[in-house]
């Protein structure tokens, strides 16, 4: 990981966590203590956060807001937040005590990482970094994938042509992920190709695949195919315009959406 995306990783945590400590953040980013230390007094220059006895506090107005915070720091807003949040919300019911899931990249998926302490016993495969100080504050099972690191809209990951290495033997009950754009024509899509290497590893993996979408999203095409419409066991989304109501439920693909009466 360059030091640029080390000292975003570690603003994203702090936002989320409002607190870090050094050993934490050593054993995260395989790094020396020295390391953080000197990413720590870098940050607090820039005024960003606060240097405590073995780590350090955020730096933040009392009348801010966490999608607020979260543009200083990526110099965007995440789009559709609360949408995502209710995505996510409905994306927890579909998790049982004692599953194993795999976690893709994505601010849904980050959002329904911190929503896993609400249950017990879950264990969590991702490559989301955004995610994994809320996978582990809530004492949740977690094996990170490694590869490149991805930045997109705010968020980091990770992936690698060498995909088939880093899931090597392993299986996971439920997939959840997000993409770019849901086309009837054009198949599951993304925008960035070394992305794609895990999404088409998934359906191996995963006895289920779960699609989290905002409606903004049908009838849009990213510039990678990943899957066929039809690939995902089950598609959640804040609206599910009808001509994906009739495909999905002639193909018997299960659809949870916050529209249903």
């Amino acid at each position: 990981m360059l030091p640029e995306e080390r000292l975003e990783t570690i603003k994203n945590l702090l936002v989320d966590k409002k607190s870090i400590n050094t050993s934490s953040l050593t054993e995260m980013l395989n790094v020396s203590s020295v390391t953080i230390r000197k990413d720590l007094d870098k940050l607090q220059e820039e005024g960003f956060l606060k240097k405590t006895f073995g780590g350090a506090i955020l730096s933040r107005g009392p009348e801010e807001n966490e999608e607020e915070t979260l543009s200083q720091v990526y110099s965007t807003k995440i789009e559709n937040a609360d949408i995502k949040k209710s995505i996510a919300e409905l994306a927890l019911t579909q998790i049982d005590k004692g599953d194993t899931i795999f976690l893709g990249s994505g601010a849904t998926c980050y959002f329904l990482a911190k929503k896993l302490k609400e249950l017990s016993q879950i264990t969590v495969v991702t490559n989301n970094i955004n995610a994994l100080y809320e996978l582990v504050a809530c004492n949740t099972k977690v094996f990170f994938i490694g590869g490149e690191i991805v930045y997109n809209e705010g968020m980091i990951s990770t992936s690698s042509e060498k995909v088939d290495e880093y899931f090597k033997g392993i299986f996971v009950n439920k997939a959840f992920t997000s993409v770019t754009g849901v086309d009837l024509t054009a198949g599951l899509t993304v925008n960035h190709m070394i992305s794609a290497y895990i999404y088409k590893k998934i359906q191996e993996m995963s006895s289920e695949w779960v699609l989290m979408v905002e409606k903004e999203k049908f009838n849009k095409r990213g510039i990678h195919q990943v899957a066929r419409a039809d690939s995902p066991n089950c598609m959640i989304s804040n609206e599910i315009p009808p001509e994906y109501i009739t495909y999905y439920n002639d193909r018997n693909i299960t659809m949870i959406s916050n529209d249903e009466d």
